[in-house]
């Protein structure tokens, strides 16, 4: 094992491209591509001597590339973490050593000539350790070496090559849905021969996010109804970091009973999803097949699972969150940009509903200007997800009603569900709206505000079954700053 290199678990399944052109130019062959390898015209530098011509600037994923398919290459380089570039003669121990940040996904290798010579990623990583443990018993671990640790791990719990095969490619998951998380929970039941398992990821805000089930059928889940809480029993393991182990479920003191309509489940093997001390979601099985108690290897095994699952999680939302911001960045500078331009508060109202279709996204968008002499909320603006970006609806007609409210009340945002009572503004404000009746939307109201002053408020009524963020909030507010500055220069 200690003699594998960079060479032997290289991968040539990546294109080149020139850091000018961009995903969308590409045809449908090269977008298939799962990396790409940006190569930009650099000078004649200490570090070229030999003066102008085409380097290697970085590595790019076609996840990466898709998120922002008419931004080019060389845009896309900035915002990834830089590209690591290793000789062919790299070891094993060096690149797990690099992939032990959880940021980088892929290694460049480069022969003597400077020339690219393949990719190493984090599964090819993972496939060539897998094989090697399997060839070699009397490999020794580093105690320190979590990665290392972490496979160790994998060959102890996984008895059968399907299993072990089937953690490892958990490994290097870059996409987290419903499809993915029910697959992975129904590898691990039959790996342990559970007759039933549940595994919930939880939301930043504490809320789920996605619950799974395996061994029930969709009739016996209906049955139960919403899903677990987190309370009693599984609260318990929510507030530790190994696994479970509960023999009779009955009998143990935090168990509060199951909800109607649950099957009778006897015992229970659990482990929190923990990535960096954050709770991320728990996953559990109960009952054995063949009716004996969880073993050991069983335990171990669905200790795997869960620091693989919770780390996968931990990366996607790292991903996202970095896709999110630099996003972000590129519709607020759109904005603050055509703001420049503009005379009228009508025309501010209608780039921000523009811009905010493209960023959060809703049902319907709304304006409402506060009137410091009448102490009300003056409706002007609104705008539906069907309507053209473009134009929008001056409401004329009851430019005039002025819905009452204290000032104070509005200076801070709102989020809350149509199903949740509100107070009288935004009843007023829902009636206004016309969407009273609606209670599968979110509602959510922004301030304009400048020195503690109400400007106006800004109401967004997301698409049925979404659900605003806390980070939606930050998101609108950081889009109002440059349009309250604007709203106060055309007064």
């Amino acid at each position: 094992m200690k003699n594998l290199t960079a060479a032997a678990v290289l991968s040539e399944d990546f294109l080149e491209v020139t850091d000018s052109t961009c995903w969308n130019r590409l045809d449908a062959k090269a977008q298939a591509s799962p990396h790409f390898a940006v190569f930009g015209q650099v000078h004649a530098t200490e570090a070229f001597p030999a003066g102008s011509g085409h380097v290697l600037i970085g590595l790019i994923s076609k996840e990466e590339a898709q998120a922002k398919p008419d931004t080019a290459f060389r845009e896309l380089v900035k915002c990834v973490p830089p590209t690591i570039s290793v000789g062919p003669a790299t070891t094993l121990d060096s690149l797990i050593s690099i992939f032990g940040d959880p940021a980088q996904r892929h290694v460049a290798v480069v022969d003597v000539n400077g020339h690219l010579a393949g990719v190493v990623t984090r599964g090819g990583v993972l496939q060539a350790l897998l094989s090697a443990l399997n060839q070699d018993s009397e490999t020794t671990v580093p105690a320190e070496d979590l990665s290392w640790q972490l496979v160790t791990n994998l060959a102890n719990a996984c008895e059968t090559s399907t299993a072990f095969q089937f953690m490892f490619r958990l490994l290097d998951e870059d996409t987290i849905d419903r499809s993915f998380l029910e697959k992975a929970l129904n590898q691990l039941t039959r790996s342990v021969g559970a007759r039933y398992g549940a595994l919930t990821v939880i939301a930043n805000n504490g809320e789920i996010e996605e619950f799974v089930y395996a061994g029930l059928t969709a009739e016996q889940a209906s049955c139960i109804g919403h899903p677990p809480t987190g309370r009693g029993l599984l609260g318990a393991i929510d507030q530790t970091a190994r696994v479970t182990h509960v023999s009779d479920i009955s009998l143990d003191p935090r168990h509060t009973g199951f909800p109607d309509g649950h099957l009778h489940m006897q015992s229970m093997l659990a482990a929190p999803l923990r990535a960096s001390g954050e709770l991320v979601g728990r996953v559990y099985l109960c009952d054995k097949e063949n009716g004996e108690p969880f073993t050991e290897k069983d335990e171990a095994l669905i200790r795997c699972f869960a620091h693989v699952i919770a780390n996968v999680v931990r990366r996607r939302r790292d991903d996202l969150a970095r896709i999110r911001l630099e996003t972000e960045k590129d519709v607020l500078r759109s904005l603050t940009h055509q703001l420049l331009t503009v005379t009228f508060l009508h025309d501010i109202i209608q780039v921000l509903a523009h811009h905010t279709a493209s960023l959060l996204g809703y049902h319907t968008f709304a304006y409402f200007e506060y009137d410091s002499y009448r102490s009300g909320l003056r409706f002007l603006f609104r705008q539906q997800s069907t309507t053209n970006p473009s134009t929008g609806r001056v409401l004329a007609e009851v430019a005039d009603t002025i819905i009452p409210c204290n000032e104070t009340s509005l200076l801070e945002p709102l989020l809350a569900c149509f199903a949740e009572p509100g107070d009288e503004v935004d009843s007023k404000i829902r009636q206004h709206l016309g969407l009273s009746a609606m209670e599968r939307q979110c509602y959510l109201r922004v301030p304009l505000s400048h020195g503690g002053e109400l400007v106006g408020v800004v109401v967004l009524i997301s698409q049925s079954g979404h659900r605003y963020q806390p980070h939606h909030v930050a998101m609108l507010q950081s889009l109002l700053v440059p349009c309250t500055i604007a709203a106060i220069r055309v007064r």
